[in-house]
Protein backbone atom coordinates (compact mmCIF):
# COMPACT_ATOMS: atom_id res chain seq x y z
CA UNK A 1 0.00 0.00 0.00
CA UNK A 2 2.78 2.46 0.85
CA UNK A 3 4.38 1.89 -2.55
CA UNK A 4 1.18 1.70 -4.65
CA UNK A 5 1.21 4.43 -7.35
CA UNK A 6 -2.56 5.03 -7.18
CA UNK A 7 -2.72 5.75 -3.44
CA UNK A 8 -2.08 9.41 -2.63
CA UNK A 9 -2.45 9.47 1.15
CA UNK A 10 -1.57 7.14 4.06
CA UNK A 11 -2.89 7.55 7.60
CA UNK A 12 -1.26 5.25 10.17
CA UNK A 13 -1.69 4.76 13.92
CA UNK A 14 0.79 2.46 15.64
CA UNK A 15 4.35 2.09 16.85
CA UNK A 16 7.21 4.45 16.10
CA UNK A 17 9.23 1.63 14.53
CA UNK A 18 6.43 0.74 12.11
CA UNK A 19 5.77 4.43 11.45
CA UNK A 20 9.34 4.80 10.20
CA UNK A 21 8.82 1.93 7.75
CA UNK A 22 5.56 3.44 6.54
CA UNK A 23 7.31 6.77 5.96
CA UNK A 24 10.17 5.06 4.15
CA UNK A 25 7.79 3.21 1.83
CA UNK A 26 5.66 6.27 1.15
CA UNK A 27 8.70 8.41 0.32
CA UNK A 28 9.23 6.53 -2.94
CA UNK A 29 6.02 7.99 -4.39
CA UNK A 30 5.98 11.16 -2.26
CA UNK A 31 2.66 10.23 -0.62
CA UNK A 32 1.13 12.54 1.94
CA UNK A 33 1.31 11.06 5.43
CA UNK A 34 -0.46 11.32 8.77
CA UNK A 35 1.35 9.38 11.49
CA UNK A 36 -0.06 8.98 15.00
CA UNK A 37 2.65 7.10 16.85
CA UNK A 38 2.98 5.70 20.37
CA UNK A 39 3.97 7.91 23.26
CA UNK A 40 3.95 8.25 27.04
CA UNK A 41 1.49 11.09 27.56
CA UNK A 42 2.36 12.96 30.77
CA UNK A 43 0.62 15.55 32.91
CA UNK A 44 2.30 18.08 35.20
CA UNK A 45 0.38 18.84 38.40
CA UNK A 46 1.59 22.16 39.84
CA UNK A 47 1.59 22.91 43.54
CA UNK A 48 -1.21 25.49 43.48
CA UNK A 49 -3.95 23.37 41.86
CA UNK A 50 -7.33 22.81 43.45
CA UNK A 51 -6.68 19.19 44.42
CA UNK A 52 -10.30 18.27 45.06
CA UNK A 53 -11.24 19.53 41.59
CA UNK A 54 -8.25 18.39 39.54
CA UNK A 55 -7.49 14.90 40.96
CA UNK A 56 -10.78 13.32 39.78
CA UNK A 57 -10.29 14.87 36.32
CA UNK A 58 -6.78 13.44 36.06
CA UNK A 59 -8.05 10.01 37.12
CA UNK A 60 -10.76 10.20 34.48
CA UNK A 61 -8.27 11.17 31.76
CA UNK A 62 -5.96 8.32 32.78
CA UNK A 63 -8.64 5.62 32.69
CA UNK A 64 -11.01 6.89 30.02
CA UNK A 65 -12.07 3.99 27.77
CA UNK A 66 -9.93 1.72 29.99
CA UNK A 67 -6.86 3.68 28.88
CA UNK A 68 -7.42 2.57 25.30
CA UNK A 69 -7.08 5.97 23.66
CA UNK A 70 -3.83 7.53 22.54
CA UNK A 71 -4.25 10.66 24.69
CA UNK A 72 -4.85 8.77 27.94
CA UNK A 73 -2.48 10.04 30.65
CA UNK A 74 0.26 7.55 31.48
CA UNK A 75 2.82 9.54 33.51
CA UNK A 76 1.47 11.96 36.10
CA UNK A 77 4.11 14.27 37.55
CA UNK A 78 2.95 15.84 40.83
CA UNK A 79 4.82 18.62 42.61
CA UNK A 80 6.52 17.18 45.67
CA UNK A 81 4.82 19.65 48.04
CA UNK A 82 1.34 18.25 47.27
CA UNK A 83 2.31 14.73 46.19
CA UNK A 84 0.82 12.77 49.09
CA UNK A 85 -2.42 14.76 49.20
CA UNK A 86 -2.97 14.62 45.45
CA UNK A 87 -2.17 10.89 45.36
CA UNK A 88 -4.76 10.21 48.07
CA UNK A 89 -7.41 12.22 46.23
CA UNK A 90 -6.69 10.46 42.94
CA UNK A 91 -6.84 7.05 44.61
CA UNK A 92 -10.23 7.87 46.11
CA UNK A 93 -11.54 8.99 42.72
CA UNK A 94 -10.23 5.80 41.11
CA UNK A 95 -11.87 3.55 43.71
CA UNK A 96 -15.25 4.97 42.71
CA UNK A 97 -14.84 3.88 39.08
CA UNK A 98 -17.01 0.88 38.30
CA UNK A 99 -15.65 -1.86 36.04
CA UNK A 100 -17.96 -4.00 33.92
CA UNK A 101 -20.18 -4.23 30.86
CA UNK A 102 -20.07 -0.87 29.10
CA UNK A 103 -23.81 -1.04 28.42
CA UNK A 104 -24.58 -1.13 32.15
CA UNK A 105 -25.50 2.14 33.81
CA UNK A 106 -22.77 3.54 36.04
CA UNK A 107 -19.93 1.55 34.47
CA UNK A 108 -16.86 3.68 33.65
CA UNK A 109 -14.32 1.05 32.59
CA UNK A 110 -15.21 -1.63 30.09
CA UNK A 111 -13.02 -4.54 28.98
CA UNK A 112 -9.68 -4.51 27.18
CA UNK A 113 -10.34 -4.74 23.44
CA UNK A 114 -9.08 -8.26 22.72
CA UNK A 115 -7.27 -11.28 24.18
CA UNK A 116 -3.85 -10.33 22.81
CA UNK A 117 -3.93 -6.89 24.45
CA UNK A 118 -5.36 -8.36 27.64
CA UNK A 119 -2.44 -10.81 27.87
CA UNK A 120 0.03 -7.97 27.31
CA UNK A 121 -1.53 -5.95 30.11
CA UNK A 122 -1.23 -9.02 32.35
CA UNK A 123 2.49 -8.95 31.54
CA UNK A 124 2.74 -5.49 33.08
CA UNK A 125 1.11 -6.79 36.24
CA UNK A 126 3.79 -9.49 36.36
CA UNK A 127 6.44 -6.75 36.12
CA UNK A 128 4.81 -4.87 38.99
CA UNK A 129 5.24 -7.90 41.22
CA UNK A 130 8.76 -8.78 40.04
CA UNK A 131 10.05 -5.21 40.42
CA UNK A 132 8.38 -4.68 43.78
CA UNK A 133 6.47 -1.61 42.57
CA UNK A 134 4.25 0.11 45.13
CA UNK A 135 0.60 -0.19 44.16
CA UNK A 136 -1.74 2.37 45.74
CA UNK A 137 -4.95 1.09 44.13
CA UNK A 138 -5.75 -2.00 42.06
CA UNK A 139 -2.79 -4.23 41.24
CA UNK A 140 -4.70 -7.48 40.86
CA UNK A 141 -6.60 -9.14 38.04
CA UNK A 142 -9.77 -10.74 39.32
CA UNK A 143 -11.46 -13.66 37.61
CA UNK A 144 -14.25 -12.51 35.32
CA UNK A 145 -16.17 -13.49 32.20
CA UNK A 146 -14.37 -10.93 30.04
CA UNK A 147 -11.11 -9.04 29.55
CA UNK A 148 -11.61 -6.78 32.56
CA UNK A 149 -8.75 -5.05 34.39
CA UNK A 150 -9.14 -3.16 37.64
CA UNK A 151 -7.74 0.41 37.35
CA UNK A 152 -4.29 0.42 38.90
CA UNK A 153 -1.98 3.24 39.98
CA UNK A 154 1.75 2.79 40.65
CA UNK A 155 3.39 5.07 43.21
CA UNK A 156 6.67 6.73 42.23
CA UNK A 157 8.28 3.92 40.21
CA UNK A 158 11.89 4.20 39.10
CA UNK A 159 12.34 6.38 36.01
CA UNK A 160 14.09 3.39 34.41
CA UNK A 161 11.20 0.97 34.95
CA UNK A 162 9.29 -0.53 32.04
CA UNK A 163 6.07 1.11 33.22
CA UNK A 164 7.64 4.57 32.88
CA UNK A 165 9.74 4.06 29.75
CA UNK A 166 7.85 1.86 27.32
CA UNK A 167 5.42 3.43 24.91
CA UNK A 168 1.88 2.04 24.78
CA UNK A 169 2.08 1.15 21.06
CA UNK A 170 4.45 -1.46 19.69
CA UNK A 171 6.05 -4.35 21.51
CA UNK A 172 4.09 -3.63 24.69
CA UNK A 173 0.34 -3.31 25.11
CA UNK A 174 -1.33 -0.72 22.91
CA UNK A 175 -3.15 0.50 25.98
CA UNK A 176 -3.31 -0.26 29.66
CA UNK A 177 -5.14 1.10 32.72
CA UNK A 178 -1.90 1.44 34.75
CA UNK A 179 -0.76 5.08 35.01
CA UNK A 180 2.26 6.00 37.14
CA UNK A 181 2.51 8.81 39.68
CA UNK A 182 5.89 10.56 39.93
CA UNK A 183 7.13 13.38 42.12
CA UNK A 184 8.90 16.42 40.67
CA UNK A 185 10.61 19.56 41.90
CA UNK A 186 10.36 23.02 40.34
CA UNK A 187 13.71 22.49 38.58
CA UNK A 188 12.68 19.24 36.84
CA UNK A 189 12.71 19.19 33.02
CA UNK A 190 10.02 17.50 30.93
CA UNK A 191 7.08 18.23 28.65
CA UNK A 192 3.46 17.47 29.55
CA UNK A 193 -0.11 18.62 29.83
CA UNK A 194 0.04 21.23 32.58
CA UNK A 195 -2.57 21.70 35.32
CA UNK A 196 -1.83 24.98 37.16
CA UNK A 197 -3.80 28.08 37.92
CA UNK A 198 -2.88 30.47 35.08
CA UNK A 199 -0.03 32.79 36.03
CA UNK A 200 3.36 33.86 34.62
CA UNK A 201 5.57 31.43 36.64
CA UNK A 202 3.77 28.47 35.07
CA UNK A 203 4.07 30.00 31.61
CA UNK A 204 7.82 30.25 32.19
CA UNK A 205 7.95 26.56 33.14
CA UNK A 206 6.09 25.61 29.96
CA UNK A 207 8.50 27.68 27.88
CA UNK A 208 11.42 25.78 29.43
CA UNK A 209 9.83 22.44 28.60
CA UNK A 210 11.53 19.92 26.34
CA UNK A 211 9.99 16.97 24.54
CA UNK A 212 10.86 13.58 26.00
Amino acid sequence: MTAHPNIDKISFTGSTATGKKVMEGASKTLKRLTLELGGKDPAIICKDVNIALVAPKIAELAFLNSGQICIALKRIYIHESIYAEFRAAMVEATKKMKVGDGFTNGVFLGPIQNEMQYDRVRGFFDDIEKEGQRVVVGGIIEKSTGYFIKPTIIDNPAETSRLVLEEPFGKTSSSRPIPTLLSFTTSSTFTANEWPRPNPPHHAMVNRGRSA
